[in-house]
């Protein structure tokens, strides 16, 4: 009797037992499908990584990691510049000056033809960066349908720090400019007795604007805005980049148009 009641229990139990077991295929049917979720979110994750950074890499190995390509793409991926900019505000301001003249500027005519250190004018960005090595600092812009470049050197000349920037339109050297920002050491009436000496046979200059032309197509304009010195060597003897130029600056027609979207593409291109 005692055996009958322990042998129906242990029935009971076993049958009980059976009925709640969870099915293991069950299990394996949630596990694959948690599976396809994560290996779904890892490629769509690898893609958004993976494709920009080969068409980093490969913008880098085609062109450069100082060329427009370059910079743009950061701009496009509104990624941070990785290289310093070589002026804080935009480029078309640092033409602006031979389209717009300087107010209270003084004009001279030298016989002299102005030229930019040992850089001829009209050199290509390239033949530049084999002469001077890797640039300090670098910008980019649009003018119209042009790529507009800067490429910055810090240098000292005579225990005094200076900045020689190099513009380029459409891969061409078109404008040098030297910057004096200390002008605890920098006195103004050396700089000016030097371009005197050079390009006035010692004339006295004492405005702190002034535009030197020469008997071909060199401007060199000279500032002092009390915070640094500039000097600014542009050429205006290639057509098509004087073209260029003239649909930025010059009034009437489109120019005003083309110069705030050239204001607007640079203030993208060097935010980033």
């Amino acid at each position: 009797m005692t055996a009958n009641i322990l042998a129906n229990t242990l029935l009971l139990a076993r049958t009980a037992k059976d009925s709640t077991s969870f099915d293991p295929s069950m299990l394996y049917l949630i596990l694959a499908l948690v599976s396809l979720f994560l290996l779904v979110l890892f490629l769509v994750f690898l893609r958004n990584r993976m494709i920009p950074l080969f068409k980093l890499w490969y913008v880098s190995a085609r062109y450069g990691k100082y060329s427009f390509e370059f910079l743009e793409f950061f701009k496009e991926n509104n990624l941070r510049n990785p290289h310093n900019n070589c002026i804080k505000d935009e480029i078309t301001l640092r033409f602006l000056v031979f389209f717009k003249p300087a107010r209270d500027a003084v004009n001279y005519k030298t016989n002299n033809l102005i030229e930019f250190g040992e850089t001829p004018f009209l050199t290509t960005y390239k033949q530049l960066m084999k002469t001077k090595g890797i640039p300090d600092c670098i910008n980019v812009a649009k003018f119209a349908d042009s790529r507009v470049k800067v490429i910055g050197y810090n240098e000292t000349l005579q225990g005094m720090k200076m900045k020689s920037l190099f513009y380029f339109i459409d891969e061409k050297f078109v404008m040098g400019e030297f910057v004096f920002s200390d002008l605890i050491k920098v006195k103004p009436a050396k700089i000016t007795g030097i371009l005197s000496t050079k390009y006035l046979d010692g004339r006295e200059l004492t405005s702190d604007s002034i535009y030197f032309a020469d008997p071909k197509t060199t401007i060199l304009y000279y500032e002092n805005n009390g915070f640094s010195i500039c000097m600014r060597y542009f050429f205006a003897g290639d057509t098509q980049i004087n073209e260029t130029l003239a649909s930025v600056y010059a009034t009437g027609g489109d120019s005003a148009e083309n110069y705030i979207r050239a204001l607007h593409n640079e203030e993208m291109l060097n935010r980033f």
